[in-house]
């Protein structure tokens, strides 16, 4: 078993409706043991998403596709594991304590 510090939340997002607002609200509980990165590979949505608080990081590509903004937004993390995460799903409530169990 590792010492777990953080854990890297990866979300491509390449359209307006997501539910970012939402990921962003539940991931604000754990603010000390969580790092976001938003991927946009839509540069159109680079003007109106930008990090909220010190935790998150938005990364813009021009190239499309899930796969390609998965890899570039793991690149980008810093936490010793990396969730990702489809933009239009909700984490369970534990999901972190479920991680951290099972390392």
């Amino acid at each position: 078993m590792f010492n777990l510090q953080k854990i890297s939340v990866v979300v491509p997002i390449h359209q307006k409706m997501s539910r970012l607002f939402e990921i962003r609200k539940l991931l604000m509980k754990e603010v000390r043991t969580v790092e976001l990165v938003i991927v946009l590979n839509n540069r159109e949505l680079e003007e109106t998403i930008r990090p909220e608080n010190a935790f998150e990081k938005v990364v813009v590509y021009d190239r499309t596709g899930r796969g390609y903004s998965l890899i570039k937004g793991i690149m980008k993390a810093q936490g010793d594991v990396i969730l990702m995460l489809h933009s239009d799903t909700l984490l369970p409530t534990g999901w972190n304590k479920a991680i951290v169990n099972a390392s």
